[in-house]
């Protein structure tokens, strides 16, 4: 019984669904059973030593065990809460609501009270801020139900039948640029391969019949040939200057879509050498903070934390950054909360060249995640490294060596950390007045592939010319 289909979907209720599913199934409209009341009683009362035979009894049918009932009751159960869930989903959707009682009156063939919702249909959608794909297809939905209603009325009459050509098609362009954005994103990361289907007709139509003139169609045009061809800033900067401007048209899924392509463009760009987009990832960080659009139900990502505090100091925005640190540290998951915190702060302290404060961060706390505990130790090198403590470095560096062979890191880490150890210990090896040993130097940081420091042991090359 615990690992039933309805056992599942109960431990997955909050305590605000519980509330509302026994209101809901104390409707006489919906149920009008009490054993089945009784077992949703049971179940969120029990929720973790769930028996069958216990649960027949709160049945109180006053009868020998049997499973075959039990198991119909649990079935319309199940059905209950799943009615419930479609409602509550239906309840928070006022167009699909008005769609809907436009379908009721069309039954009862109630054809005034079917112009009126329409025109209300219309009016609410006009109110809202959002432009996106699902709002055109609701327009669209409104004035089919219009150029149906008006085509029984006046069969002669002059219909809307190209406005609705028209909203379906940019309906469907919305849908289908958002879904191309989506694949070419996936691709560039997992190196696989898709069909992007109608792509290569649907952009010359795009611009033969002023398409991209709609803000929400534009974006994600824009997007689309940002991330195929990122080479070709136009792109980039058309879809910046849209997104910053026209994000209310968004829903909040999307928006905070669009954003992380953005900044997952331009940290692309700064991995390449084009540290002009430090400045420009920024630009959507603070946006993005500053309405909501990073912050999932609340939650700050620590990855999108670690990433902004990282930016902010690339652009020596110190104090923002500072209290960047202390205002979102409420926002981050509780198990990563004071890690990522300390974390972002001795790196901020760090690059003010508060050394001390830096270290006792890093040496108090207790970096349970791999990467951020050998992003601690990269900062220790550098403190080690700029304090002259040599001794400590070594020790340091070979500790950091070991550990990494212990530990069961990705290619792509492991080879950075590694370049970075070698690096360091040719840095802290070389004769500075030997030009062929530092031209040999600068070559291998130049070469080496990955190298997340890369800056950072070029810039102790030129301190010690």
């Amino acid at each position: 019984m615990k690992n039933s289909k309805l056992a599942q979907v109960i431990n997955q209720l909050s305590s605000t669904d519980i509330r509302s599913i026994r209101k809901f199934l104390r409707s006489p409209f919906f149920n009008q059973r009490q054993d089945v009341i009784d077992l949703f009683e049971y179940m969120v009362t029990t929720s973790t030593n769930l028996i069958a035979e216990k649960a027949f009894e709160k049945l109180n049918l006053k009868r020998p065990f049997d499973l075959v009932h039990l198991r119909l009751v649990m079935s319309y159960l199940f059905r209950l809460i799943e009615k419930y869930l479609a409602v509550e989903e239906l309840l928070e959707n006022e167009e699909t609501q008005q769609l809907q009682l436009i379908r009721a009156y069309q039954k009862r063939s109630a054809s005034r009270q079917i112009a009126i919702a329409i025109n209300e249909g219309f009016k609410d959608l006009k109110k809202s801020e959002k432009r996106n794909g699902d709002w055109y297809y609701h327009i669209f939905q409104l004035q089919l139900e219009q150029f149906q209603l008006e085509s029984q009325e006046s069969p002669s009459g002059e219909l809307n039948r190209q406005e609705l050509s028209d909203t379906l098609d940019i309906a469907y362009l919305i849908t289908k640029l958002r879904q191309a954005c989506l694949l070419i994103a996936h691709q560039g990361i997992y190196k696989s391969s898709f069909d992007i289907g109608l792509l290569d007709f649907i952009f010359p139509f795009l611009k033969e019949h002023h398409y991209l003139e709609t803000p929400a169609v534009a974006v994600y045009y824009h997007c689309y040939c940002m991330l195929a061809n990122p080479e070709d800033e136009h792109h980039f900067k058309s879809f910046k200057k849209l997104l910053l401007s026209k994000g209310m048209f968004f829903s909040d899924w999307e928006i905070r879509d669009l954003y992380l392509q953005a900044i997952n463009y331009c940290i692309k760009q700064i991995n390449g050498g084009a540290d002009n987009y430090f400045n420009e990832v920024m630009d959507f960080y603070k946006e993005g903070l500053d309405k909501q659009y990073l912050l999932e139900n609340g939650v700050l990502s620590r990855f999108t934390y670690h990433n902004i505090v990282a930016a902010a100091i690339m652009t020596q925005e110190f104090e923002w950054v500072d209290q960047f640190i202390y205002k979102y540290k409420k926002n981050l998951q509780r198990k990563y909360r004071e890690s990522s915190f300390s974390f972002s702060l001795a790196k901020l302290e760090y690059h003010r060249k508060n050394y001390a404060a830096a270290l006792e961060l890093l040496q108090k706390s207790n970096y349970r995640d791999l990467l951020l505990n050998l992003g601690a130790k990269t900062v220790l090198i550098k403190i080690y490294y700029e304090l002259e403590e040599i001794d400590l470095l070594e020790a340091h560096l070979e500790a950091m060596k070991n550990y990494i062979r212990r530990k069961r890191l990705i290619g792509y880490h492991q080879k950075n950390y590694q370049n970075i150890i070698q690096l360091t210990k040719k840095l802290l090896s070389i004769n500075f007045y030997n030009k062929d040993e530092k031209r040999q130097l600068i070559q291998l940081i130049e070469t080496a592939d990955p190298l997340t420091e890369r800056e950072w042991l070029m810039q102790q090359l030129k301190n010690n010319l």
